[in-house]
């Protein structure tokens, strides 16, 4: 359970911002005080350079005060808060608040056509294969829900492509169908690639593609997506989710 005297980091950060505010307006009054003792200095206006200076001796010990006051406000444990589960709750609210429909499937928030999971050591998120450093739940969902509304060919042409190489390989005995596990399994061969692509993400990839107006290879080969029969081994199935929450699997591929 998450210890913290505030209930949410939202909240640690409205308080922590309000002392920032005090701090800024003071250092505001500060820098204009510092001004006008330059313009003293350059019109030779020694009364006004008085002031000027005492202004900003005031000032000063204020200044020091309310950094310490703003520093001392923040005692929120991000570290904590990103190993619980209130990121995800608090990321899904703010997400249903832009009309983004997020997912919480055990550890990690699905938000097609990404995955989001948490990285504590880092006090940082990883949004897709992208590292995220900016906490606050409504910045998190604005993300998600860019990259909802971005179309990109780029990225399902690409994927596609190597869909196809992959398929071509292993159909050689004849087959017309790749399943997906295999090409996953294909795909982990290569060095650090695994690393950077679950299981998860690479369903997510997937699922990119088929909601994605790519339809062809560069070569013109059309392909189809196969989905899961009742024979068919669990393992070999790719199961994700869409903006609506409801599942979609997917077992293989095929090419004409």
């Amino acid at each position: 359970m998450l210890e913290t005297k505030l209930e949410s980091l939202e909240e640690a950060l409205q308080v922590h911002e309000s002392r920032v505010d005090d701090l800024k307006a003071v250092c505001q009054r500060l820098t204009k005080a510092v001004s006008a003792w330059k313009k003293a200095c350059v019109e030779g206006d020694v009364g006004a350079r008085q002031r000027a200076q005492s202004k900003v001796e005031e000032l000063l010990p204020l200044s020091l005060e309310r950094a310490q006051e703003a520093s001392s406000s923040w005692e929120f444990d991000s570290r904590a808060y990103l190993e619980s589960g209130r990121w995800r709750e608090d990321v899904q609210a703010a997400a249903d608040s832009l009309g983004v429909k997020v997912i919480i499937d055990g550890e990690t928030l699905v938000s097609s056509p990404v995955l989001v999971r948490s990285q504590p050591s880092g006090s940082r998120l990883k949004i897709g294969k992208n590292a995220w450093s900016k906490l606050h739940p409504r910045a998190v969902a604005a993300e998600l829900k860019r990259l909802r509304d971005k179309k990109s060919v780029s990225g399902p042409q690409e994927f596609l492509e190597c869909l196809y190489l992959a398929w071509q390989d292993l159909t050689k005995n004849g087959a017309t169908v790749a399943t997906f596990q295999e090409i996953y399994e294909r795909f982990a061969a290569a060095p650090g690639w695994k690393k950077e692509n679950s299981p998860a993400q690479f369903g997510q990839d997937i699922y990119a593609l088929a909601r994605s107006e790519v339809r062809l290879t560069r070569s013109g080969k059309r392909f189809h997506l196969e989905h899961p029969s009742a024979k068919v081994k669990e393992r070999d199935v790719f199961t994700v989710y869409r903006e609506d929450g409801q599942p979609v699997r997917y077992y293989g591929i095929e090419f004409r």
